[in-house]
């Protein structure tokens, strides 16, 4: 969902929003398929652009919505890619 340029790193991030009522954890959902479609898509956009010496790395912003509220929650290193579909 966003890319950007952090220090020496190319930060890739999956956003996921989700509300109280949703049954599934914001950060579950981001799992599995997505995983494989955001290390492809990573990996796509590493082979298109100069980079230089910046490395990947792969984050989460999970947004839950309960009680008229948001709440935001950041993970760095969220994971590594998988090595399959992944170069």
């Amino acid at each position: 969902d966003i890319v950007v340029s952090k220090d020496k790193e190319l930060v890739f991030v999956e956003v996921k929003t989700r509300s109280e009522a949703y049954t599934k954890e914001a950060i579950e959902a981001a799992y599995s398929r997505k995983i494989n479609f955001l290390a492809a898509a990573a990996n796509h956009y590493l082979q298109g652009h100069d980079t230089g010496n910046m490395q990947p790395r792969f984050d989460f912003i999970t947004i839950v919505y309960s009680n008229g509220h948001f709440n935001l929650e950041h993970m760095e290193d969220a994971f590594f890619p998988p090595l399959r579909g992944y170069r």
